[in-house]
């Protein structure tokens, strides 16, 4: 017979600790009412992702169970301890590609010698209903051991919800265009720090404050800005709301700085920046700063505050994640071949390298972020995301073909990206066209904020070796694998190698692709783990002064400059090459394959105060410098210059001089364990402060920074080395020197 409801108070309706229900994790909660028909209809909320995937229901009296009917591909109905009926989702649906299942209602009855119950289960199994479009977190036409570029991967995100780990207590800043804080995927994690640059614009300038603005509101008053409300939903979207999306740590809170705001100038923007910077360092809670931005023209953010400050952030734990860039190979320069870069971009795509070099900057070339690169649905590196050996790991970024990354966007349909309603989103508050080291940056994001909750005393500089040491390379991913790459006799991207520590690392990938277990696992290790507890600071800053000497003249294999809108004369053995609209000249100076190549050598490791220092260390990263850096003058370099048919101006002649140099000129160092970073390729791009070095300007420093040997242990007093290669001489009075980021041991 069926419980009356004035039985209901004593009926046990109980959620006991799943440890108690013979699984793992937590339980789930039930609750129940009797219809007018006498049956006892139970409402349970599982939480399958996060581990929650039993429930105690009913206690009959006895255990002595006659009969129980229920039907359901996802869980069982059981006979529990004590007479308590089970709910349970069957474990075999864990391991299911399509296990995030829809919430169902199934009828049940249930008997044993005492009484008998039955009526309608309705069970909500904690999925989000827009979960199964972020392939990120599970990629559902994978399994566990998919290899990249044949199957599809993710990062396991949901492997470590199971663990009860889901970023509570974490506090992410997400530095961008704004961040819509009322968003119903969003609003329930919103911490207390978030400040408003628009209304101090506002402010400021005298103009009346727009209705509904505030201070502390960073929602963007422009309609078009939604980035920073992408992002955040990457990171932190509610989970198991029933709403939307669930962000990869669902109980981490998020603050946003609308530093990025369209209506604000650059200026304005570098200075709003500057400012959040200040503002979180005062505020001291914030675990892990957010930045879908960067540049690869030098002349933004080169300001020295601002590399003492993003320093000062790291020396207060705060760890900044940061884009790497969408410049491997941009459509916009390959399609430019009626303007002087045109030849070394289209030289750097045909040989399958990155074409524009982004370490303009110190927040480019100074170890204090983590670089995240970006893959695409198969797993292999996409096709936009910028190399580089300031790179650290590699999140999901979508490929350029789709499928892109899901996340949430500025609500109403007249707002944000999406402005088209479906059934899935009536309001438009959500987005399946996110894509870019921009949306990669918050995946990695997303997993230093589970890592920082779980274990919150990480030092950035753990952070970054857990990073390192966890993610999967091409030894764990075949098919991230790649060739090594040469133009003549010059190494231009190394692909894959293996440092002294045994990490392997590539332009392409930095130490390989997040994989959120397997990070937990390193964090769960690190008080155990020796080169991690060596990290619990900031690294030291040591020098080593290099010694310079020209070698013998290398060769490139620069033989492709008749795809400069270009045609070989045959009679004169030259590629006539079109520049401008109604001038042309010879290139055969051009692919005489000659380049310069400086051999730099150096042993005396010095401190701040440049006292030689002693002992051993365990590195972190590698800064090359280059002071006083430009090429001889322009006579010199122009001797080497382009035969011209149809003579240019002087302004055309160094325009073009400058931008083949740009290109032909490779850096690279070796440490004492024998790891070889190609720092900037032959043929890659640069511009913004490397300007200033070339022909006709004054001479600049020039900075590259390398992650490459990461973990590597070198004794004061070992050799380092470095090469340069340039297309033009160097100017006799250039110095070179080495910065090298390590913690003793």
């Amino acid at each position: 017979m069926a419980f009356r409801k004035s039985e209901l108070s004593v009926a046990a309706f109980s959620v006991l600790l799943l440890a108690s229900c013979g699984g793992g994790g937590g339980g789930g909660s039930s609750t129940a009412s009797e219809d007018e028909n006498g049956n006892t209809n139970i409402s349970v909320s599982l939480d399958v992702l996060n581990g929650t995937d039993s429930a105690v229901l009913y206690q009959l009296g006895s255990s002595d169970y006659s009969s129980i009917a229920f039907s359901s591909e996802n869980a069982s109905l059981e006979a529990g301890a004590d007479g308590y009926l089970v709910l349970r989702f069957r474990p075999e649906m864990l391991s299911d590609p399509d296990f995030l299942v829809k919430d169902e209602t199934v009828h049940y009855s249930a008997s044993s010698s005492s009484r008998s119950i039955q009526g309608y289960i309705t069970i909500s199994y904690g999925r989000d209903p827009l979960i199964n479009h972020q392939w990120y977190i599970r990629n559902t036409t994978a399994d566990d051991t998919a290899d990249a570029g044949s199957d599809r991967i993710d990062g396991f995100f949901y492997k470590v919800w199971r663990r009860a780990v889901h970023g509570s207590g974490a506090l992410v800043a997400v530095l961008d265009d704004g961040l819509e804080i009322k968003h119903p995927d969003l609003s329930a994690n919103i911490g207390s720090g978030s400040y408003n640059y628009e209304y101090l614009g506002y402010k400021n300038s005298g103009w009346d404050i727009p209705n509904g603005m505030t201070e502390t509101d960073p929602t963007p008053l422009s309609s078009g800005d939604a980035h920073g409300t992408n992002v955040a939903g990457i990171i932190a979207a509610s989970a198991a709301n029933g709403t939307g999306i669930s962000g990869i740590a669902p109980e981490a809170r998020v603050i946003g700085f609308n530093v990025m705001s369209s209506l604000l100038t650059s200026v304005g923007q570098n200075a709003a920046r500057l400012d959040a910077y200040r503002k979180i360092l005062t505020q001291g809670n914030v675990d892990v700063i957010n930045e879908s931005f960067g540049t690869y023209d030098g002349s933004f953010y080169t300001d020295d505050t601002m590399s003492s400050l993003m320093k000062a952030l790291y020396d207060s734990g705060t760890v900044r994640v940061s884009a790497a860039g969408n410049y491997f190979a941009p459509d916009e320069y390959l399609n430019a071949i009626s303007t002087s870069e045109a030849l070394e971009y289209q030289e750097c795509s045909l040989l399958g390298t990155n074409c524009v070099w982004t370490q303009n900057g110190p927040c480019d070339y100074l170890p204090w972020v983590i670089k995240a690169g970006a893959v695409g649905f198969s797993g292999a590196h996409a096709s936009y995301s910028s190399a580089g050996t300031n790179l650290l790991v590699s999140g999901f970024g979508g490929d350029m073909s789709g499928p892109y990354i899901y996340s949430t966007d500025r609500t109403t349909c007249s707002a944000g990206y999406n402005k088209t309603s479906s059934d899935e989103d009536t309001s438009c508050s959500y987005y399946d066209g996110f894509t870019g080291t921009s949306a990669a940056a918050p995946t990695v994001t997303g997993l230093v904020a589970l890592l920082r909750g779980q274990y919150p005393s990480l030092s950035p500089s753990q952070v970054r070796w857990i990073l390192a040491k966890s993610s999967r390379n091409d030894s764990a991913l075949p098919g991230l694998s790649y060739s090594p790459v040469y133009s003549g006799d010059i190494l231009v991207d190394e692909g894959w190698t293996e440092n002294g520590a045994g990490l392997r690392f590539s332009r392409r990938y930095g130490f390989g692709v997040i994989d959120a277990p397997a990070a937990l696992d390193a964090a769960d290790g690190c008080a155990g783990d020796a080169e991690c507890s060596a990290r619990s600071g900031t690294p030291g800053q040591y020098t080593i002064v290099l010694s310079c000497t020209k070698a013998d003249a290398v060769s490139d294999d620069a033989s492709t400059a008749d795809v400069y809108a270009g045609t070989y004369d045959s009679a004169r053995d030259t590629y006539i090459v079109g520049y401008g609209f109604d001038q042309s000249h010879d290139v055969s100076s051009y692919l005489d394959n000659k380049d310069q190549h400086y051999v730099c050598t150096g042993k005396k490791m010095l401190d701040s105060s440049d006292n030689p220092v002693s002992g051993s260390f365990t590195l972190d990263s590698v800064l090359l410098s280059v002071d006083d850096f430009s090429f001889s003058p322009l006579s010199v370099c122009g001797s080497r210059a382009l035969e011209h048919q149809t003579p240019m101006t002087g302004d055309d002649t160094v325009d073009y001089i400058n931008t083949v140099a740009r290109s032909k000129l490779g850096l690279a160092v070796r440490t004492p364990g024998s790891t070889y970073s190609v720092l900037k390729g032959f043929f890659e791009n640069s511009s913004g402060s490397l300007n200033s070095g070339y022909p006709g300007s004054s001479a600049v420093s020039l900075n590259a920074l390398t992650n490459a040997p990461m973990g590597e242990h070198v004794t004061a007093g070992e050799e380092w080395s470095a090469d340069i290669f340039s297309w033009c001489d160097l100017a006799d009075n250039f110095d070179a020197y080495l910065t090298v980021f390590a913690h003793r041991l």
